[in-house]
């Protein structure tokens, strides 16, 4: 030892008082071991006699420190059952006796817990299971107390268990919450800049109903608050909405809401309730950012497809009008013109409106029911039921020409078709390469088309069909014959007038239902806005017979959707009432489930995760429902099915697709079949690439119509060789948007055909 150590140690003894010598005495005697004889324990049950030796490592007639014998006092405390611990040393001449005289905490015979309205008997009673008419054990007390923290986290409660008092006397246990409750609620409009404003465009009061959560009396829950924030984002048109508790003492209260009403804040809600003792009261203010209400918007252009045909047909014009908060009640207008030429044989325009209207939760209503009123006119294209298969390519000319004929038959030799085979019908041959190779027999398999055209017009002659139908139009045809191999004539689409109202509510938690009454009526056009009856193989195109088809239906329709976003079900019931004797008829049936599982990994962004961390709690709150804030991205692996079964009137625009981005990739819009009844199912892996916001992907997607496809009329899918099942795979790129996810893939189907598939999300 230096010297410089040994004045320190010098120092050190002074200041205790003691010298070295005593203290090397003092080292000795807890050195030396004494001689026990026996020991005892006493002033408890029998029982707990026997509890604490069996833990005391101490025997009769042998040698042992004083630190030895200390070791048994802490063994005997760790039991936790003893508040009180008294080691009596007798010395006698056959040695030490000890006696460790102890005292037991009391037995519990109730627990009552204070200053909480949130906790839930049930989680009280599981916390402290075991231990009703029991000794007190402080172990088993405090995992008690801490399974009551850790439900408080898993809610996002910021309570505190202020402590715990004990009745040695009667047995009762209290044990003091402290829940944090909410005070005053006040609404306040914030520019973009952030600036408070006097008043907004929506009416305070409409943003307070979606604040279940954040009411005066209830208890302060972050979980709680973020679900309100989200409904009012949801729901009313506002760019971005936060909160912001501020703590306040109950006598201040009056004082400091005078202070924000000068501020600007709008009262939605006041406290009433008195002072919650061992609580802390939390005066709660929403910061609401707007939109603009709306306006009109306008615009113009030309279709690729006007272009190519060089006509007027393609120019189009539009104007619409939005309003986002009508009357300051969070109800949407929205009213669209659209304005189509019509073909260059036809003058006038064609318009399409659509009228919207939708209430997000009808005033005086409880239930939260939302409303909305629709009426609309569009023209859709249905290749995905018409269109041709994807077997016939863009390199099979002779499967073009073959949709091109049944419009561009000659009319001479049409007419004489019809006037020599009027006793012979179904026997005529048809000799055109364009239809069939080596003169194919209408009654043989012509072109790999799984159904005759001799079938599909019930034993009549395609030549005579289009003759009968529609010979005026190829005439037509015939004196200014199209210079593109692709005529327009050829394309089938579907003109709709549809007007509904559709009520939707919640259900319970996670569910919602929804009621929709509507009427419908569909005509179909060609590519030049005719009117036709029949596709290019002379089947019909409605099920009437007449030039459209009328349904008036409801739809019932349940959504479940998990909590974290991770399990959807959809369930959807739809009958058609046949309130005239030409309306449709059919009951129609779909599900749709998913689940993703989630396998969390670290986020490609550090920087990202540590300003998360070091963001309060309501900072995250607002972060969370931003828009554009992205998340780390865990690898996710998606398994999705649906199915449909439709029982009755089933006219062929009105069966389901198989096929196409978001049902089978791999295959085109509608290639794999077209369907009475499917199944669908589809399984996704996505994994982080390591660049922020960018996700790799794997998929399978398989699809079947279950046979059914020959059962809808004219048989589409049939005529037009598609499979009616298949699978594809493949791989692809995802980039996270606001708008959702942007993806870019490219699949390989069962017959080898490859595809690529760009779209927003994916409704599968």
């Amino acid at each position: 030892m230096n010297e410089g150590a040994f004045a320190e140690e010098e120092e050190e003894n002074k200041k205790n008082g003691t010298s070295p010598a005593q203290q090397q005495q003092q080292q000795q005697q807890i050195a030396r071991r004494f001689l026990i004889s026996s020991y005892d324990v006493t002033g408890v049950s029998n029982d707990l006699i026997a509890l604490a030796k069996s833990v005391m490592t101490i025997k009769p007639n042998y040698s042992y420190t004083a630190n030895e014998v200390q070791e048994q006092v802490t063994l005997i405390n760790q039991l936790g059952v003893f508040k009180k611990i008294e080691p009596q040393v007798t010395e006698t001449r056959d040695g030490m006796v000890i006696d460790f005289q102890l005292e037991s905490h009391p037995e519990i015979r109730s627990i009552v817990v204070s200053g909480c309205d949130y906790l839930p008997n049930t989680v009280l009673t599981n916390a402290f299971k075991g231990q009703m008419n029991k000794v007190l054990n402080m172990h088993k007390f405090h995992s008690g107390m801490r399974k009551i923290r850790d439900w408080y986290n898993v809610n996002a409660i910021p309570s505190n268990i202020v402590g715990a008092d004990v009745d040695t006397d009667t047995g009762v246990v209290e044990l003091r919450i402290s829940e944090p409750k909410i005070g005053n609620v006040n609404v306040r409009f914030l520019d973009a800049a952030g600036n408070p404003q006097k008043k907004g465009t929506t009416k305070p009061s409409i943003i307070a109903r979606y604040l279940s959560n954040v009411k005066p009396g209830k208890v302060y829950s972050i979980k709680g608050v973020q679900d309100d924030l989200r409904a009012v984002y949801a729901n009313c048109p506002v760019e971005d909405v936060s909160s912001q508790p501020i703590p306040r003492n109950a006598a201040a209260g009056v004082q400091q809401q005078q202070q924000q009403q000068a501020e600007g804040e709008n009262l939605v809600s006041r406290d009433t309730t008195a002072k919650v003792q061992d609580s802390m009261i939390m005066d709660f203010t929403v910061n609401i950012v707007e939109k603009s209400p709306g306006g009109f918007s306008a615009g113009g252009g030309m279709s690729a497809k006007g272009l190519t045909e060089g006509n007027f047909g393609g120019l189009l014009a539009n104007v619409n009008y939005v309003q986002r908060n009508l009357f300051g009640k969070c109800q949407k207008l929205n009213l669209g013109l659209e304005v189509v030429p019509k073909s260059n044989s036809k003058k006038g325009i064609d318009a399409d409106i659509k009228l919207s209207l939708s209430d997000p939760w009808i005033e005086g209503d409880k239930r939260r029911t939302a409303r909305t009123f629709n009426l609309n006119t569009a023209a859709i294209s249905a290749s995905q039921i018409y269109g041709a298969s994807q077997f016939q390519d863009d390199n099979d000319e002779g499967a073009e020409d073959r949709l091109s004929s049944a419009f561009n038959v000659d009319a001479n030799s049409t007419r004489m078709n019809v006037n020599n085979n009027i006793g012979d019908i179904g026997s005529s041959t048809i000799n055109d390469n364009k239809v069939g190779d080596n003169n194919n027999s209408v009654g043989e398999k012509t072109g790999g088309f799984s159904k005759t055209i001799s079938q599909l017009s019930g034993g009549k002659s395609r030549d005579d069909t289009v003759a009968k139908e529609d010979s005026t139009r190829n005439d037509e045809n015939n004196a200014a014959p199209s210079n593109n191999k692709k005529d327009s004539s050829n394309e089938v689409r579907v003109r709709k007038l549809i007007s509904s109202i559709d009520y939707s509510r919640p259900l319970a938690n996670g569910w919602n239902g929804t009621f929709i009454a509507s009427w419908c009526r569909s005509s179909l056009w060609d590519g030049q806005r005719n009117s036709i009856l029949h596709d290019a193989y002379g089947a019909p195109l409605t099920f009437s017979g007449s030039g459209c088809d009328v349904a008036a239906t409801s739809q019932l329709r349940v959504v479940y959707s998990a909590p974290d976003g991770d399990t959807q079900l959809m369930l959807s019931a739809e009958q058609a009432l046949p309130l005239r004797p030409d309306w449709l008829n059919f009951t129609r049936l779909f599900a749709r489930a998913q689940r993703t599982f989630q396998f969390p990994i670290f986020s490609s962004s550090k920087g990202r995760e540590q300003n998360l961390g070091s963001m309060m709690s309501t900072d995250r709150e607002t972060d969370e429902i931003k828009r554009g804030a992205f998340a780390s991205t865990p690898i996710k692996l998606t398994l999705a099915s649906k199915g449909g079964n439709v029982i009755g009137d089933l006219p062929p625009h009105e069966a389901f697709p198989i096929g196409g981005t978001n049902s089978v990739r791999g295959y085109n819009e509608g290639a794999v079949g077209t369907a009475r009844k499917f199944v669908v199912g589809s399984a996704e892996l996505v994994v982080p690439t390591g660049i922020e916001h960018i996700s790799a992907s794997l998929f399978f997607d398989c699809g079947s119509d279950l046979n059914s496809g020959s059962s809808i009329l004219g048989d589409p899918a049939g005529t037009r060789g598609k499979p009616g099942s298949g699978f594809g795979y493949g791989a692809g790129f995802q980039l996270a948007s606001p708008f959702g996810p942007l993806r870019l893939e490219y699949a390989k189907n069962d017959h080898g055909i490859t595809r690529a598939h760009f779209g927003i999300g994916r409704s599968f």
